[in-house]
């Protein structure tokens, strides 16, 4: 005969069952806690992280067009491109004496002639023809180097000088070298002539009084041209009464 234990005995011992709906219950809110810590972290990650900065779309620049031509030589640019290498176009904007101006800060020497210290005679009459002639607004001044010279030992910019009109640009230019050794004031210089050898010997044609004599003007020479005519001036020199031309002569 088998022993048994009483059948209330095993109830006791086999454990109880929980009811579905309940655990369903549990795992929804195990579940749901789990989101929101997931949430939360994400939110507190996601605040210490610097947002990335979103570009804006830069507009394409538009193509920049320029009339102007750039020059591929700067140094060698002149005002009129019809000047010869080593010409310039100036203006002057001061008169020192016969044979010296100044350009801005630049002091110019003209090349080959010599004339008178302008506190002179002589040099006051030299100034006021440079002043006259380079000085003049209405003159086109150009410069021109000798190949191989540029300053003397004072600092001077050694050049020949050339003078045309505004008003007739197409005439060709004077040399003013040439212009100024025509007077008693200005003579070739002499010593050490930085100029050419054709252009001081051209220079010496032009000296009428093949040197300069700075203390006076000299007086006429040779037979007077009067003016006899009875033009009622009593036979005085030409323009002497009537401020008129008076032809060049010494007395004007």
């Amino acid at each position: 005969m088998t022993n048994r234990e009483p059948r209330h005995q095993l109830d006791e011992k086999a454990p109880a069952k929980e009811p579905l709906g309940k655990s369903l219950k549990k795992i929804f809110l195990w579940t749901t806690g789990v989101f929101v810590v997931l949430v939360v972290i994400g939110s507190i990650v996601g605040a210490n992280k610097a947002p990335i900065p979103v570009r804006a779309a830069t507009p394409a620049a538009a193509p920049v067009v320029s009339n102007s031509v750039t020059n591929p030589n700067p140094a060698r640019a002149s005002a009129n491109p019809a000047l010869p290498p080593g010409a310039e176009q100036v203006t002057v904007t001061r008169v020192v004496d016969g044979d010296t101006f100044e350009v801005g800060a630049r002091r110019i020497r003209v090349l080959g002639i010599d004339s008178c210290e302008a506190d002179t005679a002589g040099g006051r009459d030299a100034t006021a023809a440079a002043q006259s002639s380079v000085g003049s607004p209405e003159r086109i001044v150009t410069l021109t180097r000798e190949p191989g010279v540029d300053k003397d030992r004072y600092g001077r910019e050694l050049r020949y000088v050339a003078l045309a009109y505004r008003s007739t640009p197409s005439l060709a230019p004077q040399d003013f070298g040439k212009y100024m050794v025509g007077a008693y004031h200005t003579g070739v210089y002499q010593g050490r002539n930085d100029a050419s050898d054709t252009v001081v010997a051209e220079l010496r044609e032009e000296d009428q009084y093949s040197g300069r004599d700075c203390s006076s003007r000299p007086g006429p020479t040779g037979d007077v041209d009067v003016d006899v005519d009875n033009d009622g001036d009593r036979n005085m020199p030409d323009g002497a009464l009537t401020g008129g031309y008076c032809a060049r002569k010494w007395w004007c």
